[in-house]
């Protein structure tokens, strides 16, 4: 198959495929750089919100690695607010684990950013 091309030829097209695939891995990792900083400034320009709403539902979202330990749990929480708007957020283990659906009271946002939740006494 490559028997017809010169050695030269052939370490030619080697050096322009990896140049290519360097070129996209650079490419990528830039991307997601600039999406993480874009997201970061955005909540930093958002305003703080505190707003009275209900857990409506909770997730956790596995990522698995290449073994159990790059193993990554992320968890989430969508509100519901007054209007019956919802918003999901990102939240940290031991916030999730204080909350059960149905749960109602305040929620601190900034953004996409998860503040602070203070549920509301039940009577």
């Amino acid at each position: 198959m490559l028997a017809g091309l010169h050695e030269g030829a052939l370490s030619t097209l080697v050096l322009i495929l990896f140049i290519l695939i360097l070129i996209l891995a650079v490419g990528i990792f830039l991307s997601l750089i600039i999406k993480s900083l874009s997201v970061w400034t955005s909540n930093n320009n958002a305003p703080i919100q505190d707003r009275y709403c209900k857990v409506v539902s909770k997730r956790i979202q596995l990522s698995e690695g290449s073994s159990n330990v790059n193993a990554n749990t992320s968890y989430f929480v969508t509100f519901e607010f007054e209007d019956r708007s919802r918003i999901e957020l990102w939240i940290g283990r031991q916030q999730f684990g204080y909350m059960i659906e149905g749960d109602r009271g305040n929620l601190t946002f900034q953004g996409t950013r998860f503040k602070e939740f203070d549920r509301q006494k039940a009577i």
